[in-house]
């Protein structure tokens, strides 16, 4: 009885500590971004026949209730000046990443030293075809990375629609 005990025990705890493997990671994790940032972003542009476009925008970074206000500026490539605002909140009890409202799984987290690697996913849609989505975010106290890949149901790989890497100022 003893030994059936012990094994049930086992098994139970193994199960808890298997439902909460993404590396506990917090919406307060993303305090260290406020901020001015410079950078690039590089994107597929389908407009234009999927050209790989390069735009060096200036990234602010506030902090607001319960996310972050990302606004960036940058000048297109036929010379108009534009703002873009996206806002990003982890919600700490239900394992999901909230990028300008559009919620993703977060299925994996990593931290090695002050860096925090942090990969969300969820189905979608991409130039009006049923996608999976994925977000990559890694980040620390100087660096920000946001990739974004995609995967159409009848490719195998995910393919990179766009890709942003910043520095603090």
């Amino acid at each position: 009885m003893k030994i059936i005990v012990s094994i049930f025990l086992i098994i139970f705890s193994t199960a808890l500590y298997a439902q909460n493997n993404r590396g506990l990671v917090f919406n307060k994790d993303l305090k260290v971004l406020p901020g001015n940032w410079g950078g690039t972003i590089v994107f597929t542009d389908v407009t234009k026949n999927n050209a790989q476009v390069t735009l060096q925008p200036v990234l602010v970074i506030t902090e607001q209730a319960d996310s972050l206000g990302l606004y960036f500026k940058y000048t297109e490539t036929a010379g108009n000046e534009k703002t873009d605002t996206n806002y990003i909140r982890i919600y700490d009890k239900e394992d999901k990443l909230s990028i300008d409202g559009e919620m993703y799984d977060i299925v994996f987290t990593a931290r090695k030293g002050p860096r925090l690697t942090v990969i969300g996913e969820k189905q979608g849609f991409d130039n009006n075809k049923v996608a999976d989505l994925r977000q990559t975010l890694i980040f620390g106290q100087a660096n920000l990375n946001i990739l974004k890949e995609v995967r159409y149901m009848e490719n195998e790989f995910y393919f990179i629609r766009s890709r942003a890497i910043f520095t603090k100022k």
